[in-house]
């Protein structure tokens, strides 16, 4: 099976794999032993995204390193063996619910596609969210301390919701943030900003001068902010920044999420965390569904320009060789005038002097047979004149 991976490949299942463990491990030193934080909620998104860019291939790394960061936290083998399977299995699932109409577009161009990612995660944490509470009650785990359903629901839906869309939206560098110096100062001030706020809001800085109006609304505008201006890109590192800002504050006790995990068990902060990535993302989303609006209706309307001037161009030019045939055709009809000129001169002066010595010949004294034949050469030179004439006339 192993032959079937490159070694560019292999690296980057092992690289998966690591990431869930070292998630495992970051939840071990931040939360300790309270179970508040599960490590596969933000490695379900990135597992969705890995698997649904890179294929089917990945959902071995997705099991290793679930299961290996189910034992890192303490579980059973049996319950770290069924999660891990449970994972991978709900990861092939949701990618091919994804793929199974097509149409899915993993750059986020339409809302559409942003809706999907919505539904599959909330789908895919009431699944997990059922699963798991089937194993507490039938005691797989050894552990004490489960999730709440409503913790197991909120915390896999904003997992994916945040965090696939994050890996989707990053995995090409916004380059044109620093495309002018103006579009990057725009950036650093739009992130520092935004940092400086969720400090605030969240882990109580300036909390003696600012502490009373430190309220989660503030984020919002900011989001906003990074969603005009910055696209999805923006919009969903302000969301994921927020994110860690607000759960490190839950932790430490400090902010707007300072009581949250002693009263609500941080569904307060799951559920605004969620409210702030539909609100920044499908609001970037559409904007930015409408610059590209924008900007194909500028490319179709600089090609009907284009064709218009294409068009006028060959029009132009089959008008300048009607133009030129036309003077050809007149210079040919004044040459042919001038010929026909010409030759009803030279062709009637000499039958008409013909004509006119006749004539005189017939007044002078001529025999009969004479007169006789000079009458014959007057009339056939009058023949010959009339016919002269027409031919003349006619070209």
């Amino acid at each position: 099976m192993l032959s079937s991976y490159s070694r560019v490949d292999l690296l980057k299942l092992l690289g998966l794999a690591a990431l869930y463990v070292l998630l495992a491990q970051g939840v071990v030193l931040i939360f300790g032993g309270n179970n508040v934080v599960g490590f596969l909620w933000p490695a379900a998104g990135v597992g969705l995204a890995v698997v649904l860019l890179g294929g089917y291939k990945y959902l071995p790394a997705a099991f290793l390193g679930a299961l290996l960061g189910y034992l890192l936290l303490g579980s059973t083998f049996t319950f770290s063996l069924i999660a891990a399977l449970r994972h991978a299995l709900t990861l092939a699932l949701g990618v091919w619910l994804l793929r199974r109409e097509g149409g899915f577009d993993p750059d986020l161009r339409k809302l559409g596609d942003y809706l999907r990612i919505v539904i599959l995660g909330f789908g895919f944490s009431l699944l997990t969210a059922l699963v798991m509470q089937a194993l507490a009650a039938l005691d797989v785990q050894a552990l004490g301390g489960f999730h709440t359903f409503k913790q197991r629901l909120a915390g896999n839906a904003m997992g994916v919701i945040i965090v696939m869309p994050f890996v989707l939206a990053w995995r090409r560098l916004p380059r044109e943030w620093l495309a002018t110096w103006r579009s990057g100062l725009e950036t650093l001030l739009i992130l520092s900003l935004t940092f400086l706020v969720g400090q605030v809001v969240f882990l109580n800085w300036l909390n003696d001068s600012l502490g009373q109006i430190a309220r989660g609304y503030w984020l919002f505008l900011f989001v906003t902010w990074a969603a005009v201006r910055l696209g999805p890109a923006g919009a969903v590192l302000v969301i994921l920044m927020t994110a860690i800002q607000g759960v490190v504050g839950a932790k430490l006790g400090l902010g707007f999420f300072s009581n949250d995990i002693a009263k609500t068990g941080l569904s307060n902060y799951f559920y605004y965390m969620l409210c702030l990535a539909a609100v920044g993302m499908a609001l970037a989303i559409y904007l930015s569904q409408k610059k590209q609006a924008t900007r194909d209706l500028e490319l179709y309307q600089l090609h009907l320009e284009g064709l218009v001037n294409e068009r006028t161009r060959q029009i132009e030019e089959m008008n300048e060789a009607l133009q030129h045939r036309a003077e050809e055709a007149e210079a040919s009809s004044q040459a042919k005038s001038t010929f026909l000129a010409k030759m009803s001169h030279e062709i009637r002066t000499p039958i008409n002097g013909i004509l006119g010595m006749a004539y005189l010949m017939g007044r002078s004294t001529l025999t009969d047979g004479q007169r006789d034949q000079l009458n014959k050469i007057h009339l056939s030179g009058q023949h010959l004149l009339g016919i002269i004439i027409d031919i003349l006339d006619i070209s």
